[in-house]
């Protein structure tokens, strides 16, 4: 984890103005460490976007600094968070912590750059006629590179309901 993620898709899929202010902060060579923070100067605030939204038109959202939430499915060989490829490498990088923090399956609040290029998903419909184009074999209509994912625990009330009164 000591060398900077891949930062080239996300410098490219932002509007030219805010990726000159990234630019001009230093970033992605200095900064690495709280990319949300360097985001938030650069471009402002997340947008909060459900995850249905970002799967039902992914690109709309391209290039977009969004904030969204869901289930993250974590393996191996692939990250999801529904038909989105979460790339978390920015993410764990900032954070110094490797995937064992994390448990397979969990409920997450997430912040990142969504990538959804037309043109990559048109190819992949040509090659594979499925609506992919991201992450393993293609399988995933987006690409989110998080900054931050952060565990949702459930409220009290929640966790509670399950038991039986004594």
């Amino acid at each position: 984890m000591s060398a900077p993620p891949n930062v080239r898709p996300l410098l490219e899929a932002l509007p030219a103005p805010q990726r000159q202010r990234l630019e001009i902060m230093g970033w992605p060579h200095q900064g690495l460490s709280d990319p949300d923070r360097l985001l938030r100067r650069a471009v402002g605030a997340p947008e909060a976007v459900s995850l249905v939204d970002l799967e039902l038109d992914p690109e709309r959202w391209h290039g977009h600094y969004v904030a969204t939430s869901g289930t993250v499915g974590w393996s191996k060989e692939t990250t999801c968070l529904g038909r989105v490829w979460l790339n978390p490498s920015l993410a764990l990088h900032a954070a110094r912590t490797g995937l064992a923090r994390y448990p397979p399956v969990f409920q997450a609040r997430i912040q990142g750059v969504l990538l959804a290029d037309a043109a990559v998903r048109a190819a992949h419909r040509a090659r594979a006629h499925s609506p992919g184009g991201y992450g393993h074999f293609g399988l995933f209509i987006a690409e989110l590179i998080a900054t931050s994912i952060e565990i949702e625990v459930p409220p009290p009330s929640a966790r509670s309901a399950g038991r039986r009164p004594r």
